[in-house]
């Protein structure tokens, strides 16, 4: 082989394998793979998704053309390559967005919605709530070669004029750029204790069955009344006699007042009777004939009478009474 022939075939050969270095990096931009600190592969999928920074950077969601009502989602999966089990966790890595032509600013409403879609059938939340709050979300441990899938939708809820577009729309021509990163350290979960854990430690209480509703016998007993008074009073003086009464229960007083003389008597006002309660003084106001006779009795030493009748009602609507009569002494 001459030597043109062989120069030539050199420059083919390198050519071909710059063809599959190219065609490498291709397929690798293609599938959307990426490495996270600590050995994890992350991949990833959707619209809305590409690598933040250089290529080995973390994904990141980017949100562009979005109104009112409107959502774009995407999928990671996580693997762990390495022979021992990790913990990890997933946080936001960084925020930059450019706002739109009225100053509409995406992050402010933007909504992220994450999910564990691991199992299809039973997707499980990690996160719910406003896209520039995600903090930090520990998602449990990863076994050796084993992977989880997650999904993220961004929702833009609608607008109070959900009509709202063009050169009304605030978040016209906004862009937001939204980094994920997963972190994870070495570690497995703590082996399962061969004791069980006691929640208490005295005897659990037991429920004690319902017991029957008591039934009180109806009060169907009349108040009883019991008075007191003082045999000496400034009665010529002030014209009135003061008379305690006292109910065995709440109860409401009616009174009376009678003056008697030797051949005959008077009725005599009473206040101080109103109300429900237990205890209560009465005024018994003497008018101008009863009290002349009570003047004649004790000027002369005898004693005056003056006889009180009342009528009681309790709270129930029994109806009783009673009577007392008075006897004034002399004052000495």
């Amino acid at each position: 082989m001459s030597r043109p022939a062989a120069a030539s075939i050199a420059k083919v050969a390198f050519a071909l394998l710059g063809c599959l270095v190219v065609l490498a990096s291709v397929a690798r931009l293609a599938t959307g793979s990426a490495s996270a600190p600590g050995g994890l592969a992350v991949s990833f999928s959707g619209d809305p998704f590409h690598r933040s920074g250089d290529r080995d950077g973390p994904p990141a969601m980017s949100i562009r053309g979005l109104k009112a009502g409107g959502a774009t989602s995407g999928t990671v999966t996580v693997r762990n390559p390495g022979p021992g089990p990790r913990w990890f966790w997933l946080s936001q890595a960084g925020l930059s967005e450019r706002l739109g032509d009225t100053g509409g600013r995406l992050s402010d409403s933007l909504q992220l919605t994450v999910l564990d879609v691991t199992d299809i059938g039973s997707p499980a939340s990690v996160y719910r709530g406003p896209a520039n709050s995600l903090g930090a979300r520990p998602l449990g441990f990863l076994g050796p070669d084993a992977s989880r899938t997650y999904s993220f939708t961004a929702h833009l809820p609608m607008a109070r004029s959900p009509g709202a577009t063009g050169p009304t729309d605030p978040y016209r021509g906004a862009r937001a750029d939204i980094a994920y990163a997963w972190h994870t350290i070495a570690g497995a979960p703590a082996p399962a204790s061969p004791h069980p854990v006691r929640l208490w430690t005295t005897k659990p209480r037991q429920d004690k069955p319902a017991r029957a509703p008591v039934r009180r016998r109806r009060d169907s007993s009349a108040p009883r009344v019991a008075f007191s008074a003082r045999p000496r009073q400034r009665v010529l003086r002030s014209g009135t006699l003061a008379v305690g009464v006292r109910c065995n229960e709440a109860c409401r007083i009616g009174s009376k007042a009678l003056v008697t003389g030797p051949d005959e008597r008077w009725t005599a006002r009473v206040t101080g009777s109103a109300g429900v309660r237990r205890s209560r003084i009465l005024q018994v106001h003497l008018g101008p004939k009863a009290l002349a006779m009570v003047r004649r009795a004790l000027l002369s030493g005898r004693v005056a009478r003056i006889r009180v009748a009342v009528r009681t009602r309790d709270r129930a609507g029994n109806r009783g009474g009673g009577r007392y009569t008075m006897r004034l002494l002399p004052r000495s």
